[in-house]
């Protein structure tokens, strides 16, 4: 590669923009000697000369060269001025300029860069950029858009492939001219990588790696604009460059490499018919994205991004913003390696909690309440050691919701959040309890709460409403929540609601209707709201009450005395539960009276008893299915007034799981450490008590419990729940896939848990 001859070729590139009255200007013979271009405008002619030498003889002769022609021009065209340029690869040497200012000012010696920067001021351009936020990059420490937030690397999978990128590669990639897309549900950082990709570009550029620069927008910032030329130069003017339109002609130029962020930010602004016409509403929206990356030159790189959710289906999205051709990347979350470094760049260095999300966004946001509470805030003293997922996400709801209203403006974040609790009870109706939603009853749910019909910014909201993504099963028509946990904290809106005015809530044939009962968390959320309220006991009971005028449905029930439970308060009413479905129901050790409830025809996955005793405190149990009973060994073992024409499949007593684990080649210690794993993250991923932790094992092998719970607890792969009473252990969901690994296969498992557990 002649690497003098491409550096020739893009300063006359450069000199034919910067005098385009002179285009067709270019190299020239003139006395004998040839000339890497001379430009001829009205006013002036331009002398130019190229070179990738740092030798100082090269800037004698070239200027040498120079001046004679310009002296020879001056004396044919006297009223034009004639202006040499000697433009180098590198910034020019401290000879190079001594050689150069020694004719009198006739000869400029300038960087390649200095030269491109009459077209635009890149540098300046690049340290305004840094100053202006990057989409929704976000400091939840200093509540700041702009802040230089440390960046740590996710995974970035190429979609349909094994390709692994990183943002070197992207970045590499870009300057080659490739074209990216993004792709990622809320809080995966996006926005972030984007940001970072920036930097990479910039520093590339600064240390002349590259003549082409990074331009960064935000797309939320250009509602309504469908020419590219205004969206580039509201860009520029947004954040102060000098002279916007400069900007425009770089990019026409191609020297820019476009990073596109937020393409579901942008409004679908004054169309009528609302939902209805949603599709064509985004596509309208588009044009000016879609124009931007269609004019933009072929040698140039683009990335956009967005939230994968924000369309029905990936057709619309290549149809709309016209990147049928990209590369799709998508984000993933944080695995246990990121989290730590991620957690250690705020400044925390601790166990990471049982129930933590591995969003990035998640993450930061309820971890910088944690370092700010360390600096006074006494209010979030108890939320980094706090091991219920109840305490957390209540927090991080509030946190989520007052983020999406400060990025679209129209919606106070206490309303965004009824609106998904409001959602997460209509989902609650489908089977899996995650939807899908139909966008009328998204709409009809906005109606329910704001007591209006949403606007196009409320419209705007309301497609990516945090925690909710496009479902698949439709085709991408519907939405879905792609978190269960952030489902089940919102799921506790409308019981608490209905619980504090049990016989005027308007959601409540909403409630009746639910397929799936409220989890842990979510009843954890609803406990914690009425803890402090002395009218607790009666208010429980008057929902109760209310509830038994539903009998359809039992869920509504079931949900109430699940949340009694929780408060340590005996249900003293009758109470019929109907046709409810338990994944897991443990009622080994139980202290409260509950022996008013009957459950009739539910199926129940998992049905943990005490293993002896009569059973006065249970509830009682009649015509149900029951998969698994842990606790007693047959029929006959059961309490005969608690159990009435119930079919049960298998009497586990702990022994089938303890007998298959008994069987394997393995020390004590592993084959505790296997039946405990397998209760906590195959039977369930709910928590369960310690004793039930005990059950399967004979004597000799119950003395290993303490000393593996321990150990997995060391390992940050369960944790104990801080809640009083029989001590529960719940598992680290972000620890499943590691954990299965050894279940598979424990024989040749290298896993540090194995290793460890094999010489207790």
């Amino acid at each position: 590669m002649d690497t003098d001859n491409l550096f020739e070729k893009e300063v006359r590139r450069i000199a034919r923009l910067l005098w385009p009255s002179a285009e067709g200007a270019g190299a020239l013979m003139l006395s004998g000697f040839e000339h890497d271009g001379i430009f001829e405008t009205e006013e002036c002619i331009h002398l130019v000369e190229s070179t990738i030498s740092r030798q100082k003889d090269k800037a004698l002769y070239d200027s040498k060269k120079m001046v004679a022609a310009a002296e020879k021009m001056r004396k044919q065209k006297p009223e034009k001025a004639v202006k040499c340029w000697f433009i180098t690869k590198d910034e020019p040497t401290a000879d190079q300029r001594t050689v150069c200012h020694s004719y009198r000012g006739l000869v400029s010696p300038l960087s390649i860069q200095q030269f491109q920067a009459k077209l635009i001021n890149v540098s300046d351009y690049l340290d305004m950029r840094r100053k202006h936020r990057f989409g929704s990059a976000y400091d939840p420490q200093t509540e700041s858009f702009t802040e230089n937030l440390p960046y740590v690397e996710i995974d970035l999978p190429q979609k349909g492939t094994d390709k692994l990128w990183n943002v070197r590669e992207i970045a590499e990639q870009l300057v080659a001219g490739g074209r990216f897309i993004l792709l990622g549900d809320y809080g995966v950082g996006k926005s972030m990588t984007l940001r970072e990709v920036f930097f990479r570009l910039a520093m590339l550029y600064q240390k002349s790696k590259m003549t082409q620069f990074p331009v960064y927008i935000n797309l939320r910032e250009h509602h309504g604009q469908t020419d590219p030329a205004e969206i580039l130069e509201r860009h520029g003017r947004s954040i102060g460059v000098a002279q916007p339109s400069h900007l425009v002609r770089a990019w026409r130029a191609g020297y820019a490499i476009l990073l596109i962020d937020g393409f579901d930010e942008v409004s679908s602004l004054g169309l009528p018919g609302g939902w209805k016409r949603l599709r064509e509403a985004r596509f309208s929206s588009m044009e000016g994205v879609r124009r931007l990356i269609r004019d933009t030159s072929g040698s140039s790189g683009i990335a956009i991004a967005g939230r994968n959710s924000f369309f029905d289906s990936d057709d619309e999205r290549a149809e709309a913003l016209g990147t049928a051709r990209f590369t799709e990347i998508l984000l993933s979350e944080f695995n246990e390696e990121q989290i730590k470094r991620f957690l250690a760049s705020l400044g925390y260095a601790g166990d990471v909690p049982a129930w933590m999300p591995s969003r990035p966004l998640l993450l930061g946001t309820l971890f910088s309440k944690g370092v700010r509470s360390k600096l006074g805030d006494n209010s979030l003293q108890e939320i980094i050691a706090c091991s219920d997922a109840a305490i957390g996400w209540n927090i991080l709801l509030d946190e989520l919701c007052n983020r999406e209203a400060k990025i679209e403006a129209g919606l106070p974040g206490s309303t965004i959040r009824t609106i998904l609790e409001t959602l997460a009870t209509r989902a609650r109706a489908k089977s899996g309890g995650l939807g899908p939603l139909t966008k009328k009853e998204i709409v009809e749910s906005f109606f329910d709460i704001c007591g209006y019909e949403p606007t196009d910014q409320a419209l705007s909201v309301l497609q990516r409403l945090p925690g909710m993504g496009r479902d698949p099963s439709t085709g991408g028509v519907s939405r879905i929540f792609i978190d269960s946990d952030l489902a089940d904290a919102c799921r506790g809106g409308d019981v608490f609601r209905f619980i504090m005015d049990p016989y005027h809530f308007p959601q409540t044939k909403s409630l009746c209707e639910a397929q799936v009962l409220v989890q842990d968390t979510g009843t954890g959320i609803v406990g914690f709201r009425l803890l402090n309220n002395e009218r607790r006991d009666g208010l429980i009971k008057t929902a109760l009450i209310a509830g038994k005028r539903y009998l359809h449905n039992g869920f509504l029930l079931a949900d109430l005395v699940s949340l009694s439970r929780w408060l340590g308060l005996p249900v003293s009413e009758p109470v019929c539960i109907k046709e409810v479905a338990y994944p897991c129901l443990e009622l080994s050790g139980q202290t409260l009276d509950l022996a008013q409830v009957t459950m009739e025809k539910c199926y129940i996955e998992l049905l943990e008893i005490d293993a002896q005793g009569e059973g006065d405190l249970l509830p009682c149990f009649s015509g149900c299915l029951i998969h698994e009973l842990d606790g007693r060994i047959s029929i006959k073992d059961l309490p005969s007034s608690k159990f009435l024409e119930c079919e049960i499949e298998v009497f586990s007593h702990g022994a089938s799981t303890g007998r298959a684990i008994g069987d394997l080649p393995l020390p004590d210690g592993t084959k505790v450490l296997l039946s405990i794993i397998k209760k906590l993250f195959v039977q369930s991923l709910s928590g369960r008590q310690e004793s039930a932790l005990y059950r399967g094992l004979d004597v000799h092998r119950q003395r290993y419990v303490p000393k593996i719970l321990e150990l997995l607890r060391q390992q940050n792969v369960i944790t104990k729940s801080g809640r009083t009473g029989n001590a529960v252990w719940l598992p680290v969901r972000r620890q499943r896939t590691r954990v299965l690994k050894i279940v598979e296969a424990p024989s040749s498992s290298h896993d540090l848990l194995v290793e460890q557990a094999s010489i207790i």
